[in-house]
């Protein structure tokens, strides 16, 4: 048995089976349909920001939230959600028995079939900003659609190039990426939703 590295995100599971129950797969598919500010939807119920004012009265996008779920402030929000979370990421060694004790068969499957629709997004935004080697140097990098992560020297040696230029390659492509109008389209993909939710890791045996 091997030990994995889990990485969990805190999220408000009230508003999100809320919109899942109005059919929403997403924050960024329920912030788009709405009309909301996808960025400061996801920060609240991640509880980046509080829901609530510095009088303590609900914010107006906590308001817009509410009444289009139909929910209450109390039914929406646990005492500590309102207060916020200096605190939105845990990492947790567990081992892999018990790792699988926690998976829910069923639930991983679905949100393996989001997940496969992310990636359809992303590689769709790939291909419209990235060269085909910027692309599969930043997949190769991130570990993106693959199994594992890979360095600039185990690129490099794939594309025969060094590795000062597959760094290069990959600070271009980072650059494209985070011009505003692509870092848009990359939020409205929903990855951030689908990827910070639970992120497994397995740790190198020689880091034990």
């Amino acid at each position: 048995m091997e030990d994995y590295r889990v990485k969990i995100t805190i999220r408000n599971e009230r508003l999100l089976a809320a919109m899942e129950g109005m059919g929403y797969k997403s924050v960024a598919e329920f912030s788009r349909n709405q009309g909301l500010n996808g960025v400061k939807v996801r920060e609240i119920i991640s509880g980046k920001i509080t829901p609530l004012d510095r009088e303590g009265n609900p914010k107006e996008l906590t308001k817009e939230i509410l009444e289009i779920l139909n929910l209450t402030i109390e039914k929406a929000f646990t005492e500590k959600q309102l207060k916020g979370f200096k605190k939105h990421t845990f990492e947790i060694k567990v081992e892999e028995k018990k790792l699988l004790q926690i998976i829910n068969p069923a639930k991983n499957l679905e949100i393996k079939v989001i997940e496969q629709e992310v990636k359809n997004k992303l590689s769709e935004i790939f291909s419209k900003y990235l060269t085909p080697r910027e692309e599969k140097v930043l997949r190769m990098h991130y570990g993106i659609g693959l199994a594992t992560e890979h360095t600039f020297d185990e690129i490099s040696s794939q594309l025969l190039v060094s590795s000062t230029r597959v760094a290069q390659i990959a600070a271009k492509a980072l650059r494209k990426l985070k011009h505003p109008n692509v870092v848009e389209k990359l939020m409205e993909t929903g990855a951030q939703d689908v990827f910070t939710k639970v992120k497994f890791k397995k740790i190198n045996s020689d880091r034990k």
